[in-house]
């Protein structure tokens, strides 16, 4: 964990210094909190969502870890309605 602090810690660094932009792909959002600026959410190859992280703080008073898996299981709960829908329909 101490080495990926570091390394966030250059990276932030060299997007104040350059203003570059850092696209961070991860499923490990624990301990992220005060990292990103903004937040982009993919799911099935689909845009979820896309927005600064303030907003997302705004949105859900729980921890980014917190509020990503309840976005995972809202997914998860949306795809087994899908399948169990399609089972009970029968084929097309």
């Amino acid at each position: 964990m101490k080495s990926l602090l570091i390394l966030l810690t250059f990276l932030r660094k060299e997007c104040q210094e350059r203003g570059a932009t850092i696209i961070y792909a991860t499923h490990i959002f624990d301990g992220l909190e005060d990292w990103p600026t903004h937040i982009v959410d993919v799911a099935n190859g689909k845009l979820q969502l896309a927005m600064p992280m303030e907003k997302v703080k705004e949105t859900s008073k729980t921890s980014l870890m917190r509020t990503v898996e309840s976005w995972r299981r809202k997914e998860r709960d949306e795809e087994r309605k899908t399948r169990k829908e399609r089972k009970a329909n029968g084929p097309s």
